[in-house]
């Protein structure tokens, strides 16, 4: 397969992945919990919200991955566990 069709398909794949991050997190009130400036624990938000915590640890960081432009302490606005 030529690299070109390769990385187009990668973007769509995670562009797909992306959207469902987002909409899980946003399904879950995520948003509601969260002050600007204010770092929370994963832990904490998935209690806060009744998810899985390693599952809602890894959207986040996901999530916080796909904006490099933001410096690695910000991305995620996540408290160390």
């Amino acid at each position: 397969m030529p690299q070109q069709v390769t990385e187009q398909l990668n973007q769509m794949l995670i562009a797909a992945a992306v959207s469902r991050a987002i909409s899980t997190v946003a399904e879950l009130g995520v948003a509601n919990h969260i002050q600007q400036g204010t770092p929370e624990s994963a832990p904490h938000l998935a209690h806060l919200t009744g998810a899985h915590e390693r599952s809602l640890y890894r959207a986040l960081r996901f999530l916080a991955a796909q904006n490099p432009q933001l410096p690695p302490e910000r991305r995620a606005g996540l408290a160390p566990s």
